[in-house]
């Protein structure tokens, strides 16, 4: 009597399967959109697995399957890369116009945006500090008002 023993592979489900899932995970995240080369590589990887799974080639099933899982891994960490950097990166209208990457663009007059100091409405920021007029500190007693014109010093007398 002949024993003969026939060496079967076990199919790959598990296998398929976690490449379902990674594939399922990298299209939550826009995978598919912003890492569209790398995802189609993934979906092309898993469609050979379940044709080879489907025509009984279960070894060959099972690497495919498996390249499928790690190119998805792959496309989904390239996605939450780009979604990271798209998040952390300032508005357009935040930017000042012409400036460097990081400049805020000023806000309205007079408010503490963009103007020198003492150039708003005294008390506002921007402004001088209340008690200040616009031209400085008030004169010495006797002397012409903050912000008129300087004349001749005033005559003493003998």
């Amino acid at each position: 009597m002949t024993l003969l023993l026939i060496a079967c592979h076990p199919r790959p489900v598990a296998d398929l399967a976690l490449a379902d899932v990674a594939l399922k995970a990298a299209q939550k995240v826009k995978a598919d959109a912003m890492a569209p080369d790398v995802f189609r590589r993934a979906e092309n990887f898993y469609l050979r697995a379940k044709k080879d799974f489907a025509d009984g080639y279960y070894d060959s099933s099972r690497k495919f399957a498996n390249q499928a899982r790690m190119t998805a891994e792959q496309a989904e960490f390239k996605a939450l890369q780009k979604q990271s950097l798209l998040k952390n990166r300032p508005a357009e209208e935040d930017v000042a116009p012409g400036g460097p990457p990081g400049a805020v663009a000023p806000g309205p007059p007079g408010l503490g945006s963009g103007m020198p100091s003492g150039m708003g409405p005294p008390g506002y920021p921007g402004g001088p500090p209340p008690g200040m007029g616009p031209g400085g500190p008030p004169g010495p007693p006797g002397g012409p008002p903050a912000g008129a014109p300087a004349g001749p010093p005033p005559e003493s007398a003998p």
